[in-house]
């Protein structure tokens, strides 16, 4: 293993710090001078150091402040990740595990808000189903509004961690979903299955709407092992 650079070392026990809340969120981290001092480096490598931390989101730099520990979220946690599980997607056993956990999610969301959902709510769904009909012939804008659809019942859910986590995973899936949408007759199935989603959740039916959503992302997943099957 190849040892770490000196601003990696500041940075791994900064970050550690600010793990274990020795530097709280809002909190400036000490003067650069300070730290030069505690970790026995020069000035650059305390630089290159904070400025890796912010690129990771865990402070903030501004001019003439010293950095300050930013308010941790969700969007941070997985941005972590990000590349990492892009990585381990490569891997079709990964991809397809992927898949099960988001087919188990989303089927568990359209359920609580078959249950839930106010007026307001189901007006608003509606609305993200018309924009997604409306795209069919226009592959690009119909996949963001394929996924502007799953996100809206994910955020409609009221966990502000379920529309972070949908985002990820539908961001991880982009070129497999890409690729299946290209595909003659999915967009089309899509927008259906969109529709029966959507009229199960406005008729407060939960079981229909389980198995609505479960029916279209099997029928995703089946597509993308297809996509797999053509590139052998």
């Amino acid at each position: 293993m190849k040892p770490q650079k000196l601003y990696q070392q500041v940075e791994q026990a900064l970050s550690e710090e600010i793990a274990e809340g020795i530097h709280k969120p809002g909190e400036a981290l000490p003067p650069e001078r300070d730290l030069m001092e505690r970790f026995g480096v020069g000035r650059p490598s305390i630089r290159e150091a904070l400025f890796s931390l912010s690129k990771r989101g865990l402070i903030e730099l501004g001019s003439g402040r010293r950095p300050r520990v930013v308010e941790p979220n969700f969007d941070i946690v997985l941005g972590e990740i990000d590349v990492l599980a892009r990585l381990a997607l490569r891997k079709e056993d990964n991809l397809f595990h992927l898949m099960e956990l988001r087919r188990i999610l989303e089927c568990a969301l359209v359920r609580k808000l078959a249950l839930e959902a106010t007026p307001e709510q189901i007006s608003e769904l509606k609305e993200r189903l018309d924009e997604n009909v409306a795209a069919l012939g226009d592959l690009q804008r119909f996949w963001r509004t394929d996924s502007e659809f799953h996100k809206t019942i994910a955020r409609m859910s009221g966990n502000p961690l379920l529309p972070t986590i949908v985002e990820a995973i539908l961001k991880w899936l982009i070129d497999n979903r890409k690729v299946t949408l290209a595909m003659p007759g999915s967009a089309e199935r899509a927008m259906k299955h969109h529709q029966t989603i959507y009229n199960a959740i406005s008729a407060r039916q939960p079981d229909a709407a389980d198995q609505a959503m479960a029916t279209h992302l099997i029928s995703v997943e089946e597509r993308i092992r297809a996509s797999f099957s053509v590139g052998a």
